[in-house]
C-alpha cells in the first residue's frame, strides 16, 4: 500500500482583529462560509486568484510505509 503525503505554502492575507475573534469564537461560521464560497466563485469567473492560493505544492508517495513517508514530509518541512 502506498502512502501519499502533500505539503504546500501560501501567502497569508491580512486579517482584522474582528475577523480573528469571529473565527476563534466560531461566530457566524456557516453564513461566512457560504459568503466565502460565493466570493471565491466570483473571483474564479473573473480569473483572479484567491489571497490564500496554495503555492509550492509537493506531493510524494512511498511504498516503504507511513514512517518513511512522514519522515520525508518532515524533512521537506525543515528545508530552508
Amino acid at each position: 500500500m502506498a502512502v501519499a503525503a502533500a505539503d504546500f505554502t501560501f501567502n497569508p492575507g491580512p486579517r482584522t482583529p474582528e475577523e480573528m475573534v469571529a473565527v476563534l469564537m466560531k461566530e457566524h461560521v456557516q453564513e461566512q462560509a457560504a459568503q466565502n464560497t460565493i466570493d471565491r466563485q466570483e473571483r474564479r469567473l473573473r480569473g483572479e486568484k484567491g489571497s490564500r492560493e496554495a503555492i509550492n505544492v509537493q506531493v510524494a508517495a512511498s511504498m516503504a510505509g507511513k514512517q518513511v513517508a512522514f519522515g520525508e514530509l518532515a524533512e521537506r518541512g525543515q528545508a530552508p
